[in-house]
């Protein structure tokens, strides 16, 4: 709810942004920011206080995952598994069985393997990996797995970044080809995601996956390097 007329207007290099006052939550008074939010509260106990929130602009950071990195990966990768177990192979019954130790050995750079990870400051906030295929004739090629962002990070490009990076890893790999992967019929954003950076469908698999009783069909996408 607003209290009023747009109170200023300020420039930054790349945006605008107009300041007005909403109700928050508690009834406390905050004055909020288009693209962001600069928070003034007070009222119902609140001390006057003036808190910078974080904005939805601030970018992601994108980086290897390494062995330190385990915990906040498992963590997030049990929240994958839990709130979208059609989108993976790997239970969460599964998963949560591996230890500590198995979980960071397979993280850090390989031959075979890496996973990249983002993060909002220090919080791991999504993940990728891209596994190398290890018969000598398909050394060419490479699945994409493991790709997820959180709920409350969606939106800002997260998903996206990654896959470049991710494509841009691959492309450094001498010998690497082609990009492999999997998305269930359901997955309809996953695969729009996929298409716009060059994914083309080439197969489509009913009944891959179980569900419960329910049968998933697959489809499979692929980008030539």
């Amino acid at each position: 709810m607003k209290l009023g007329k747009q109170l200023a207007v300020g420039q930054s290099e790349q945006r605008q942004f107009q300041l007005f006052f909403v109700v928050g939550d508690q009834g406390d008074l905050v004055l909020a920011a288009a693209g962001g939010s600069v928070g003034l509260r007070f009222g119902r106990g609140h001390s006057s206080s003036l808190e910078v929130c974080q904005t939805q602009s601030v970018p992601p950071t994108i980086r290897l995952l390494q062995a330190k990195d385990a915990a906040p990966y498992r963590e997030l990768r049990l929240r994958a598994l839990t709130e979208d177990p059609a989108a993976y192979l790997t239970s969460a019954e599964e998963y949560a069985q591996r230890s500590p130790d198995e979980i960071a050995a397979r993280l850090g750079a390989t031959e075979q393997a890496l996973t990249l990870g983002a993060f909002l400051k220090t919080k791991l906030i999504g993940m990728a990996t891209l596994v190398r295929l290890e018969r000598y004739k398909q050394r060419h090629r490479a699945d994409v797995v493991s790709v997820y962002v959180a709920p409350e990070a969606r939106g800002r490009g997260v998903a996206a970044e990654l896959m470049r990076r991710l494509i841009d890893q691959a492309r450094q790999q001498k010998g690497l080809e082609v990009l492999g992967l999997r998305v269930t019929e359901t997955q309809v954003a996953a695969r729009r995601l996929y298409e716009k950076l060059g994914f083309e469908l080439w197969g489509v698999q009913p009944d891959a996956l179980r569900k419960g009783e329910a049968a998933l069909t697959e489809l499979h996408l692929q980008l030539k390097l």
